[in-house]
């Protein structure tokens, strides 16, 4: 189950750091051929006196934006309750990182465009033990034989929709969306007034 929930935000506490994290991801393979199958690996690092919290989900997230040339192994799940079993979902394709590393099998359906890569975002709440900051780390990864991924503007969110997603800085139009207990809020009630945050809640966590 998934909500839209529209709420102020006080802001008085420590800004998050994305030096809480350190990320690394590469390609597993000396070469790449049609229509085999290789990983993806990735490292998660917590900064020293840093872990995983459970404030927010059970683990950290990774989301995975892949090119034409690509076809991810795994089953595609129907439901977000089913997400919870470190499966896949549908597009973005989403994997909880129980797993040290993690490994993410993927065929190469055809041969990749120069231009062809793996957009990856990985979500997670970091504690040191006196408080939690929610940590966002944007990656590309480029389809090669032995790639390692970059840091990618982690501003910026394309993930391969046909339309323009909001962007930090963008003007928002004025909308309504539906509290948890079926009322209404509309952003005009706050706009200019408080900081709102708009989110998804993965409420069955």
């Amino acid at each position: 189950m998934k909500i839209l929930i529209l709420m102020p935000l006080l802001l008085g506490s420590t800004p998050p750091s994305n030096d809480q994290v350190t990320i690394n991801a590469r390609i597993e393979a000396d070469r790449l051929e049609v229509g085999q199958e290789y990983e993806i690996v990735l490292d998660v690092r917590f900064k020293a006196n840093h872990s995983a919290s459970e404030a927010g989900m059970p683990a950290p997230i990774l989301q995975i934006q892949v090119p034409p040339s690509v076809r991810l192994s795994g089953k595609v799940l129907s439901s977000h309750k089913e997400l919870s079993r470190n499966e896949f979902l549908h597009a973005p394709f989403e994997r909880l990182m129980k797993d040290a590393p993690t490994r993410v099998p993927f065929t190469l359906v055809h041969e990749p465009a120069p231009e062809d890569q793996f957009s990856l975002n990985v979500l997670a709440y970091v504690s040191n033990g006196k408080g939690t900051s929610f940590v966002r780390r944007r990656l590309t990864l480029p389809v090669r034989a032995s790639a390692t991924a970059k840091e990618a503007d982690p501003n910026t969110s394309d993930w391969g929709v046909n339309e323009r997603l909001l962007q930090l800085g963008d003007k928002a139009a004025l909308f309504k969306l539906p509290r948890a207990d079926g009322s209404t809020v509309s952003l005009d009630q706050y706009l200019g007034k408080k900081n709102v945050v708009v989110t998804t809640y993965r409420a069955f966590w």
